[in-house]
Formats: C-alpha cells, sequence, structure tokens
C-alpha cells in the first residue's frame, strides 16, 4: 500500500516540475516578447522612412522637366510654371494647363498635358482638335472629348507652340481675350441692326451683382484694335471660337440662325 506521504512527495514533486516548466516557458516568452517589440520599433522606423521618400510626381519630374527644354527655346515667353511651385491637375482626365504669355502679358500659348502609362513615361497633350461635335446642350467638362497625341520629343511640342504664336498674328488681345477682325456686316446684318441675334458673353459695363462680369470698355476695345491696326472689322472671332459683336455697353455673341 501506497502511503499518504508517498503521495504527497509525488504531488510535490510533479507541481515543483509544472512551476519549473511554466518558468522555463515564460522566460522564452517574455525573450521573444523583447525581440518581437525591438522588431516592431525597426518596423515602425523603416515604416516611417518610407513615408519620407519623396514621391516621383509626374509633374514634377516628367513635366517641368520638358517644359524647362520648351521654355529655353521660347526666350520671347512668360511660362507660367516659372513661378509656380508645382504644377496642379484638374478633373477624370488628371489634366494639367501650362500657359505662356507675350511680352504684354496676353496669354498667346496653351498646353493641356495628360499622364498615360507613367511606368513608362507616357504623356500626351491636347491637339485642340475635338473627337466629335457636341450636341446642343452636351458639356464636355473633363475634356474627354479633345483630341490628344502621344508626345514625342521638346521638337514636335515647339512647333504646335510656334503654331500657336503664328495665330496671334493679325489679332490683338482686350481684357485677356484674343480677339480677330473677320468680317463687316452683311447687307443682311446692317438691315437687322440692333435685332441682330445676339447673346450676352458676360462682357459688360454694367455694375450688378453677377461675378461673370468684366469690366468693358467700348472704347478701350477699339484702342487695342487701333494699336493693332485692325479696328476695320463689325465682327470679331473671339479665342478662335465664336463671333462676338462689340456694342456700346456689352460684348455680345452673334447667334447663327
Amino acid at each position: 500500500m501506497q502511503s499518504f506521504t508517498k503521495i504527497q512527495q509525488n504531488f510535490i514533486a510533479l507541481k515543483t516540475a509544472y512551476q519549473k516548466s511554466q518558468s522555463e516557458f515564460q522566460a522564452k516568452i517574455d525573450a521573444v516578447k523583447e525581440r518581437a517589440n525591438k522588431l516592431q520599433k525597426k518596423v515602425e522606423r523603416l515604416e516611417k522612412a518610407k513615408e519620407n521618400i519623396d514621391y516621383p510626381y509626374w509633374t514634377d519630374l516628367l513635366l517641368v522637366p520638358l517644359l524647362n527644354e520648351i521654355a529655353k527655346q521660347t526666350p520671347n515667353l512668360k511660362w507660367d510654371f516659372e513661378n509656380s511651385k508645382t504644377l496642379n491637375c484638374f478633373g477624370m482626365r488628371a489634366e494639367c494647363p501650362v500657359f505662356a504669355s507675350d511680352k504684354d502679358g496676353n496669354t498667346i500659348v496653351t498646353l493641356v498635358f495628360t499622364p498615360g502609362d507613367l511606368s513608362i513615361g507616357e504623356l500626351f497633350y491636347d491637339t485642340r482638335e475635338k473627337i466629335r461635335e457636341l450636341r446642343e446642350g452636351e458639356m464636355d467638362y473633363n475634356g474627354f472629348n479633345n483630341v490628344t497625341k502621344e508626345v514625342q520629343g521638346v521638337e514636335q511640342l515647339l512647333e504646335f507652340v510656334n503654331a500657336q504664336i503664328k495665330e496671334t498674328e493679325g489679332c490683338f488681345f482686350y481684357l485677356n481675350m484674343k480677339l480677330k477682325p473677320i468680317r463687316k456686316f452683311t447687307k443682311a446684318e446692317s438691315k437687322k441692326g440692333i435685332g441682330l441675334p445676339l447673346k450676352s458673353i458676360g462682357v459688360s459695363n454694367y455694375k450688378n451683382s453677377r461675378d461673370s462680369e468684366t469690366n468693358y470698355s467700348h472704347k478701350d476695345f477699339y484702342e487695342a484694335a487701333v494699336k493693332k491696326g485692325l479696328d476695320y472689322a463689325d465682327v470679331f472671332l473671339l479665342n478662335d471660337s465664336f463671333e462676338v459683336v462689340p456694342c456700346e455697353n456689352e460684348l455680345f455673341k452673334l447667334v447663327k440662325k
């Protein structure tokens, strides 16, 4: 028969062995936790260092160097990107417009860039052509109707820039609007007089609360035209877009009927 003392001794031995095993495993766990804490701190340092790596924005590292080369070849133009800390993108195409002005501050060149496959440095620019004619009331807010062409080199863009400069020949600027005299009134239009189908384009000398109103001066309009010897027309082409008629108090769009 096993005595109670023997049973007690066996229990004490097992309990002692259990406590020893617990202590040994806890020591191992504590050591692993300590190493894990050190590793976690290292991970956090690496993650912070990763976050501090400068992102290679396409506007800064792809577009600006390209524009710098164009600017070198067009010393008579003032490019807006030269005074900007960064270029801005807009809309669903992430389009980035860049403008250049002449010595008088008139914007005479517009370049609109969009990114392609940036893993291969692909870049596109708007050609100023349209894919299709929009239906009445239809709007193209994000420029998806614009024809684009892949940028192949500096010379290609210089040709595009010089074409826009050439388009300013025979034009004058008023309130940063490019205007080109295109014709006198037809006999029918002269007969209609104030009954011509005109539509306000928000350029007037009326003082009201509309934010779109721009201070307009009939006298200043023709003075700008006279300086260029271009005051001989009744109808002018505005920004290569539509015909306008300067009246005493307002600049109107001539509506086709």
